[in-house]
């Protein structure tokens, strides 16, 4: 480095050398006055009038007169949509996500005057990716242990649980102590729940140890039809936003999750994925629980075909129980069915303006030909994605689209 240095010496003239060693003077001498001032107590009007009159105080006292929403506005700027980025625990302690979160938490320590506008950032959005996590957020919106509870849970615009673990010995407690979270952050808006990997690799749902975090928690039923899980109506009915990615889905937990949707009035987006239904004998007059979710706008779910006669439980459940009177963006995934046959295009059709659809059992004919009819069930269509597996269009079938 010294060496390094020294060469870029030998390459400037005298006058650009002398200039250069000034200029790093002036910055030693100033950083020396700031050591010594730090020593010094700076309380007295005396010391904080030479402090002000030195001009080592202007750009502190200039972010100390930014209005907090500016400040707000301006750390906001230094994050990515959330889309972007993957929170998952295997992407690494490198990952874009944990990048954006040590911003966030160092714009909170950086200084007093930045300290309410980086906390609002910093709690807007919490990703719970272990176990020990859940209670550790409990004791912090809990009035009992932090002074500033009440404050902090105000701050908590989105919750998101991805990939965490619970153990067995452990599952009571922070079920209990995510029941509270929820219950405390009345300001939620937006929740999203992801489960392990290997989550769908145990041999049942309801039996064997509770080994990891299971979907039931959010919204249990008791004996009476009341919910029980962590999602209760209050919570429900300030959700803008649902994103629930469940392996399996019996008819119990597809009437558990119709019951909790019927208290989101309010929800606008709501995505199920992956979500397969599994039918028990005599059950489907009880999923016929007519839900209606009069904001609902887009409405994302991953559909996968039992059996070709009977067509998508996915698509007929909801089809058949779900009222969706302003639904304009669909988004299905994994179907094996074209979509016009598909149930949710026959039912909201002529009000959907935007269609995605995704498929990889189809062939390339078929897949042209459907989305060449699709004007006829989808009049108001105005942005379509077909998502499948082509190796090479024909230039004659480009003029299809």
């Amino acid at each position: 480095m010294l060496a390094h240095s020294a060469a870029m010496s030998r390459q400037l003239s005298e006058p650009e050398q002398t200039a250069a060693d000034d200029m790093i003077a002036e910055e030693m001498a100033r950083a020396m006055q700031h050591h010594a001032l730090d020593d010094t107590l700076i309380h007295d009007d005396d010391n904080l009038t030479a402090l002000r009159a030195s001009g080592l105080l202007v750009q502190s006292s200039k972010m100390a007169h930014l209005p907090a929403e500016l400040l707000l506005f301006i750390f906001t700027l230094t994050q990515n949509a959330l889309y972007l980025h993957d929170p998952s625990i295997i992407q690494g302690p490198r990952s874009p996500w944990m990048v954006a979160l040590r911003t966030r938490k160092a714009l909170a320590l950086t200084c007093k005057a930045f300290t309410g506008p980086a906390t609002e950032l910093l709690y807007s959005d919490i990703v719970l990716r272990r176990m020990g996590q859940i209670p550790a957020l409990a004791r912090t919106l809990n009035p009992a242990y932090t002074a500033s509870a009440g404050v902090f849970s105000q701050l908590v615009r989105s919750i998101r649980i991805d990939s965490c673990v619970v153990w067995a010995p452990f599952a009571e407690v922070v079920r209990e102590d995510l029941r509270s979270i929820l219950e405390r952050c009345t300001a939620l808006t937006a929740f999203s729940y992801r489960p392990h990997p290997n989550y769908d690799l145990r041999p049942t749902l309801l039996e064997g140890p509770e080994d990891a975090f299971r979907p039931e928690w959010l919204w249990d039923l008791d004996t009476g039809g009341k919910l029980t899980g962590a999602l209760q109506p209050q919570t429900l009915r300030s959700l803008r936003f649902l994103d629930l990615q469940l392996p399996r889905c019996d008819a119990f937990s597809w009437l558990a999750l119709n019951a909790a949707l019927d208290s989101a009035s309010n929800l606008v987006k709501l995505r199920l994925y992956p979500l397969h239904i599994i039918p028990e004998p005599g059950s489907s007059p009880g999923l016929t629980r007519v839900v209606r979710l009069p904001a609902l706008k887009d409405l994302q779910v991953y559909d996968r075909d039992v059996a070709p006669p009977i067509g998508s439980y996915v698509q007929i459940h909801i089809s058949q129980s779900w009222e969706l009177p302003r639904l304009t963006a669909l988004t299905v995934s994994g179907s094996d069915m074209p979509p016009r046959d598909a149930p949710l295009i026959r039912k909201y059709g002529a009000q959907i303006t935007y269609l995605q659809w995704g498929t990889n059992a189809l062939s390339r004919r078929q897949l042209f030909q459907d989305t060449h009819n699709l004007g006829t069930w989808c009049p108001r269509l105005e942005h379509l994605v077909v998502q499948g597996y082509i190796r090479k269009i024909p230039r004659r079938e480009l003029g299809i689209l």
